[in-house]
């Protein structure tokens, strides 16, 4: 055994709660339901809190019943040939019954973000087919702006979710598809992911036995649409806390976390980024056991931040994709060395295997990369209604076994030892916040716009280790600015796949061969970007201070107080933090949603000056007021 294997396993024996309460899942555990391993919980432990928000709880009990009378009304509106059903929330313990729900119908749901572009979610109940969304009365406009004449509602917040309602004991066979993602949409035909009841409940089995998660552990997650970790905590019989991260600040959710005394944290490595740096010494987290990531690599930098403010916690990491579920683990502690800039993908879970093969499909030799296959039994279906796109990324087992591979688009290197290094995408395809992009297809749609000549788009990372796009554009028109560009991508693409930054060349540097010289491009630097708005420099100390804190967490020279916070790239997280920073900075009591709506700096200061001013008594108005009169104009 080598030593960082030896070295992996002590980390893992040691991912115990103190309480020792861990029962482990077994391997014949994968042939049950998934409704019926919850409802299993739901007797042991009726009165267990199961689901707690800032806003809702309810108990095993509670929320068994709730989801029960849900799935009959679902089943109540279904038609014979309703297959998919559309869930619209905002990710509170609603969404989680909703997913409970449709799971016990048998039936497969699509999670649409409320955040996201409205078209975007158009096209994915079109290509879904769907004739019922689910909603409740916070997002019920939403859902009829998407309904039109053909699709039903069907508002939970209507139902009597206190009433008693027995389990409906439906026989679903473990090959039935329960879940639709969507992972693209930009080329106009999108891709949905058909993630069938085995495959989803054989990771949350690898999941919870990974990291022992037991009815003692308080999982906190702030993903809108996932349910790996709402399966992982509610199958374990452990407590679930959703966390909205686009609705609360950084700030929320520290508090939040040593407040309930928070276990396990489920997050992506840019977003425990954030929560770091928003960190001041005032919260310490010492029933936090374990940091779980996964959708993006996970860097020596970050992990670096998270050891210096969650010393005794250890780090989890997971590879995987939605097509083939989590298939590689690595286990980071106080001590664990770091080779490279990038942590090592890791080794592997139970049920899968990786095959690493060249162009021609064939082996290579040991010690080289290649693109890594996934062998399993547990991967998903395919893709909804793309039999040509299935047939290209899924493959029979060629040996004439039970399993199915996987073809990922990514390169790895394995070790003797089975360690799997990732060596990034075949394609050019990276994550940003969590999303897959390919970086020739943001290429090609900057470069087929109107204004635009040639265009290159690459993904470095800013100054904070942040994966962003980078658009090179070339462009003969005087009047192209970044803000017009912008405008035009958002309403083809969504945000995460919109630049951050674009710079504007006379011509793209070309190779002997004529091809574009990626190597060459000039960093972005950190000058205020080429807008629509003319730079207005701060003219009072509220826009200075405001400013001063956009141009930080921008990593901006300077930021004019009219310049739109999209227009200079800025993303929701860097909007939280700025928020985060804001408050923090003028001692006011805000929610974090109206800062979010104002989008230049000039706005935010005359928010936060307008709400001070409302905190006045009549005599200090009264004061103010006369010391204003007795000023000259200019002054005023």
């Amino acid at each position: 055994m080598s030593e960082e294997l030896q070295r992996q396993q002590v980390i893992q024996s040691r991912c115990f709660h103190p309480s020792g309460h861990w029962i482990q899942f077994s391997e014949t555990d994968v042939d049950r339901t998934i409704a019926e391993l919850f409802e299993a919980q739901a007797v042991r432990r009726p009165q267990k809190m199961a689901v707690k928000t800032l806003r809702y709880q309810f108990t095993y009990a509670e929320l068994n019943r709730a989801a029960n009378q849900i799935a009959r009304a679902i089943l109540a509106l279904c038609g014979p040939q309703t297959q998919v059903i559309a869930l619209c929330f905002e990710p509170d313990a609603q969404m989680i019954l909703a997913v409970l729900a449709i799971i016990k119908t048998g039936k497969c749901h699509i999670i649409l973000d409320p955040s996201s572009l409205f078209e975007r979610n158009l096209q994915q109940l079109d290509d879904a087919q769907i004739e019922i969304i689910l909603a409740n009365r916070e997002t019920l406009d939403l859902a009829r702006s998407y309904a039109a004449a053909h699709r039903q509602i069907l508002n939970i917040d209507e139902l009597d979710l206190q009433a008693d309602s027995p389990n409906l004991e439906l026989a679903i066979p473990p090959d039935a598809p329960i879940r639709l993602v969507y992972t693209s949409g930009s080329t106009g035909q999108p891709k949905g992911v058909v993630q069938n009841q085995h495959d989803i409940l054989h990771n949350a089995i690898n999941y919870s036995n990974a990291i022992h998660i037991c009815t003692e552990d308080r999982l906190l997650f702030h993903s809108r649409i996932a349910i790996g970790p709402i399966l992982r905590a509610l199958l374990s019989g452990s407590t679930l806390y959703p966390f909205d991260i686009k609705r609360h600040s950084f700030g929320v959710l520290a508090e939040w976390m040593a407040q309930e005394e928070i276990t396990i944290l489920v997050t992506v490595p840019t977003v425990l980024l954030h929560l770091t740096e928003s960190l001041d010494g005032t919260f310490s987290f010492p029933h936090l056991r374990i940091i779980t990531m996964n959708g993006e690599a996970l860097y020596r930098h970050q992990v670096e931040e998270a050891r210096r403010f969650f010393p005794e916690t250890i780090l989890f990491n997971l590879l995987g994709s939605r097509e083939s579920n989590g298939y590689r683990i690595y286990f980071v502690d106080q001590h664990t060395p770091i080779q490279g800039d990038r942590l090592p993908a890791g080794y592997a879970l139970p049920g899968t295997e990786i095959m690493l093969l060249d162009e021609a499909n064939r082996p290579v030799s040991p010690g080289e990369v290649g693109e890594i296959v996934v062998k399993s039994q547990y991967l998903s279906t395919g893709y909804w209604r793309r039999p040509d796109l299935t047939a290209e990324k899924f493959m029979a087992d060629p040996a004439g076994g039970s399993e199915r591979l996987y073809f990922t688009g990514d390169l790895g290197q394995l070790m003797p030892d089975g360690l799997l290094l990732y060596h990034g995408r075949k394609d050019f395809q990276v994550k940003i916040r969590g999303f897959q992009v390919k970086l020739d297809q943001v290429e090609s749609i900057i470069s087929n716009l109107e204004s635009v000549n040639h265009a290159a788009v690459v993904a470095r990372d800013d100054a904070a280790g942040v994966l962003r796009l980078i658009a090179y554009v070339v462009t003969d028109r005087k009047n192209v600015t970044a803000s017009s560009l912008r405008r035009q991508l958002a309403a083809i693409l969504p945000d995460y796949m919109i630049p951050s930054t674009f710079v504007f060349l006379d011509a793209l540097p070309l190779t002997s061969l004529g091809k574009i010289d990626r190597r060459a491009l000039p960093p972005p630097g950190s000058a205020r970007p080429l807008l629509d708005s003319p730079f207005v420099a701060p003219r009072t100390p509220a826009e200075a201070s405001i400013a001063a804190i956009w141009a930080d967490v921008l990593d901006m020279d300077e930021v004019g107080i009219l310049d739109p916070f999209l227009d200079l790239g800025g993303h929701s997280l860097q909007a939280t933090q700025i928020v985060t920073r804001v408050l923090d900075t003028f001692q006011v009591d805000l929610p974090p949603r109206i800062l979010f709506e104002s989008a230049t700096v000039a706005s935010m200061a005359e928010l936060l000056i307008h709400h001070q001013l409302q905190q006045l008594s009549s005599q200090e108005a009264e004061e103010l007021v006369a010391a204003l009169e007795s000023l000259p104009e200019e002054r005023v």
